[in-house]
């Protein structure tokens, strides 16, 4: 069973990967599913989304954009990349912030460790399984 927030959660990568250039592989996917595998990997759980992109979590989640988009996408500049969406921009944290009023970043902090690998689990394998 899947409970609201994974759902809600899945449905904003989706919603992210509909309007991406590179779908699941673009900028913004590519930063969702980076912060799932921070929470994942570092055991952190009851952080909103937007907690997660600011210090001192933020070095890390980009650190794992950086190291997602080098190895499953076509972003050239993966650096820039995270600038312009997570950096002065804010294009990330706007779309946060409007995608069914913001209820994305209040389901991050409620998902469960097991929901947390399995939507991480789901992506990656996804991002593997039809690599370019």
């Amino acid at each position: 069973m899947t409970s609201s927030n994974k759902s809600i959660v899945a449905g904003f990568i989706l919603e992210l990967a509909k309007k991406a250039d590179y779908g699941v592989r673009g900028e913004k996917p590519l930063a969702i599913i980076a912060a799932l595998k921070y929470l994942h990997e570092n055991d952190v759980v009851g952080k909103k989304l937007l907690e997660l992109l600011a210090e001192p979590h933020a070095k890390v989640v980009k650190s794992n954009f950086l190291d997602l988009a080098r190895e499953h996408s076509s972003i050239k500049e993966p650096g820039t990349s995270w600038n312009l969406i997570a950096g002065k921009q804010r294009e990330l944290q706007n779309a946060i912030q409007q995608f069914r009023a913001g209820d994305v970043n209040e389901a991050f902090a409620k998902l469960t460790p097991q929901e947390t690998e399995s939507l991480l689990k789901s992506y990656v394998n996804h991002l593997t399984r039809s690599k370019k």
